[in-house]
């Protein structure tokens, strides 16, 4: 958020705070994801092994 927050003019004519934030977005939903998966793996496993 802090790159929307504080803009600042565009580095060598081509990467500005915009760009930056579009390249964190990758990586930070890549482990939110991830962390969703196991999540839903783990609430599914407990779950399995109380019906048992």
């Amino acid at each position: 958020m802090l790159f929307e927050v504080y803009e600042f003019p565009p580095y060598m004519g081509y990467v500005d705070s915009h760009a930056l934030w579009h390249a964190t977005a990758i990586p930070i939903t890549y482990l939110w994801w991830s962390f969703v998966r196991d999540d839903a793996e783990f609430r599914t496993s407990t779950l399995l092994k109380k019906v048992r």
